[in-house]
């Protein structure tokens, strides 16, 4: 198929035909999303599928928390770990699972992707600190979520899609851009669109759709700040992936972050730096998922 064959009619069909067997992944985002979570709700749906709650029990039993003893249920582990460590943990795999469902042969990028979005999502947790704290769990979940679209498009147009990504690093050139030009629609847009038919909240869809582009959504509210944050990790996550560390790189990358977010040279320093502290000492957390996929 040609790229210039490709049409936003066929890629938004994907969204509404997410495999059955990841519903309870599914779920686990859309409880982790509420403001106010059951407890025993979300003990009972981790406990309906034996593989993720296998897995969530591996990693809580792994060196990275170095428990004493055998942590044998996932009730115990809401004692010894907490639940806030627990989500987190659950967070992540339930994303694992669909990333890993969606894809077709292009495992290299499902992956990739899906450490970029874990990355965002712990970058968050620095941004949130400094500047938003009562947002913290929603800016966390937007991390964590922001880039799905990319994988919705990937398992769409594999090849296709590879095809825009080395046109976008040879040329330079920005991949939504491009992605607009060849399918009509970007990757943020479908990844609004899919949380939207997962009725994950709106103000979670809102940071994904517009991560790219705070500009074109102005309510007046606090969200247009939250999605300038997110828009801020991102643009982060992709500085420490490159190994950049000036407010000069960030500048020659995105152009209008002066824009939307007024950053001293030195407060981005101490930021960055801050983001590379959080990113190295949750290597081993990154790690345990990693070998998950394997």
């Amino acid at each position: 198929m040609n790229l210039m064959d490709l049409k936003t009619t066929e890629v938004l069909p994907v969204i509404k035909s997410i495999p059955t067997h990841q519903a309870v992944a599914r779920e686990v985002l859309n409880i982790c999303s509420r403001p106010e979570i059951d407890i025993s709700q979300f003990i009972r749906l981790i406990s309906s599928d034996q593989i993720l709650s296998a897995q969530i029990l591996k990693v809580a039993n792994s060196s990275l928390y170095n428990f004493p003893r055998m942590i044998p249920s996932l009730d115990r582990a809401m004692v010894v770990l907490g639940f806030n460590i627990v989500k987190e943990i659950s967070l992540a795999l339930a994303l694992n699972s669909i990333f890993q469902g969606l894809q077709s042969g292009n495992a290299t990028a499902v992956n990739y992707l899906w450490k970029h979005s874990l990355q965002v999502a712990l970058i968050m947790k620095v941004i949130a600190e400094k500047y938003d704290s009562e947002n913290k769990e929603l800016l966390y979940f937007s991390g964590l979520l922001h880039d799905v679209g990319k994988v919705i498009i990937l398992s769409s147009f594999d090849q296709e899609y590879s095809l825009l990504i080395e046109k976008s690093l040879q040329e330079n050139s920005r991949l939504l851009e491009l992605e607009k030009k060849y399918l009509g629609v970007d990757h943020s847009d479908i990844g609004g669109r899919l949380l939207d038919e997962w009725d994950i909240p709106i103000s979670i869809a809102l940071l994904t759709r517009y991560h790219h582009r705070p500009e074109e959504y102005k309510s007046g509210e606090k969200i247009d700040f939250s999605i300038r944050l997110i828009y801020l990790g991102n643009l982060l996550a992709h500085l420490h992936e490159r190994q950049l560390s000036r407010h000069s790189d960030l500048v020659t990358i995105e152009p209008n972050f002066k824009d939307y977010l007024s950053i001293s040279e030195k407060e981005f320093g101490r930021l960055l730096q801050a983001v590379s502290r959080e990113i190295e000492g949750q290597h081993q957390f990154i790690q345990l998922f990693e070998a998950n996929q394997a």
